[in-house]
């Protein structure tokens, strides 16, 4: 709360004309009561001048003690004194109306503590009072939920932002297995091209059939080394029977010679089975290369091909479709959260304005 400086001068002027009221009444009282006046001489104690009669030169007048001590009388030598006198009434000291100002909160509530004194001398914007205030309680609180839906509208600004770049991200990706599907669907189309070409000259048989010859050649060669190896590992095996049998050597080291012989039978066994294997691949090429099944079949691989690229680019077409549409959603998101966060500021904005309203100049706590 605020007041003005003139106050102390008002209380000081107030002051003043009481005082003076109060001793212009006290002199015209003073007129007014009876004066008895004598000589300071004629006031004598009980039993000065007996016997003395009136008539004389002075006129004695003789009081009782008690009657002194009624009448407030007392004897004293002369002597040069100061003279006054005062009276003692009831009195009201009230503040020129035109010299005060009435300090109102400018929001209702409690006092709970008073910093100045009456009469002390204030400024302008000097905290006078605290007061324990409901309305500035909820004005604060207003406040604090309008910064709380500030922030909240700020992320949600954020989240919208990212979803609109996400979405951005999704539809250059899109685009990029769009251009990825066409290149693949080119290759298909001119893999197409060429197989129907070597369809045409009857040369497509041949790189199935050299590749049959070729295992065939591998197959019997591997064969042959596992032979070899078995002949050795069986002689080895009888070798280190007999040591066995002589105590020269271990069972585990005769174990591991038994081992060798039957992994080497193994792939003895093996390679013979990859002979026979060749062997027919060999005779079905041979077969193949007489007629055009290997090049239908190889047209018709390649047109799967070039299938399958066509369905990639349609399906590349719907995701970028899908993901422009996602980034039409993200920013209509991302222009609400603006909107949000718009309505929020205007919100704090009014709780600030109001809250300082209900405050005015004075600290409330």
């Amino acid at each position: 709360m605020n007041t003005k400086p003139h106050i102390r001068t008002s209380l000081l002027l107030m002051a003043a004309c009481l005082l003076a009221g109060i001793f212009g009444t006290a002199a015209v009282m003073s007129r007014m009561r009876p004066l008895v006046s004598a000589p300071a001489a004629a006031i004598e104690e009980p039993g000065a001048h007996e016997g003395e009669e009136p008539g004389g030169e002075h006129t004695v007048i003789k009081l009782s003690a008690a009657a002194l001590k009624t009448a407030g009388i007392r004897a004293e030598p002369v002597s040069v004194n100061p003279f006054g006198e005062s009276l003692s009434v009831p009195g009201t000291v009230e503040v020129a109306p035109n010299q005060a100002a009435k300090v109102t909160p400018p929001a209702a509530g409690k006092v709970v503590r008073i910093l100045v004194s009456l009469g002390q001398e204030v400024r302008q914007g000097q905290t006078l009072a605290v007061l324990d205030s409901y309305e500035i309680a909820q004005a604060h609180a207003k406040v604090r939920e309008a910064k709380a839906a500030i922030n909240q509208a700020a992320t949600g600004v954020q989240t919208a932002l990212a979803e609109v770049q996400q979405a951005r991200a999704g539809g250059d990706l899109a685009q990029t297995e769009i251009e990825q599907a066409r290149s693949k669907l080119r290759s298909a189309e001119a893999a197409l091209a060429r197989e129907k070409e070597f369809a045409a000259t009857g040369s497509l048989s041949q790189p199935s059939l050299q590749a049959a010859e070729v295992e065939v050649a591998t197959a019997q060669s591997e064969l042959l080394q596992s032979e070899t190896d078995l002949q050795t590992h069986a002689g080895a095996l009888q070798r280190a029977e007999r040591l066995f049998k002589s105590e020269l050597i271990s069972r585990a080291e005769l174990e591991v010679a038994q081992l060798e012989h039957k992994l080497d039978q193994a792939r003895v066994a093996q390679a013979k089975s990859r002979v026979a294997n060749a062997k027919r691949s060999l005779e079905r090429e041979q077969k193949v290369a007489g007629s055009d099944i290997r090049a239908r079949q190889a047209v018709q691989t390649v047109e799967a091909e070039v299938r399958s690229a066509a369905g990639d680019v349609a399906r590349a077409l719907q995701a970028h479709a899908r993901a422009l549409q996602d980034v039409r959603r993200a920013q209509k998101g991302r222009e609400a959260a603006d909107s949000m966060l718009h309505g929020a500021r205007s919100a704090h904005a009014s709780a600030i304005f109001s809250l300082a309203a209900l405050e005015g100049t004075a600290h409330a706590g």
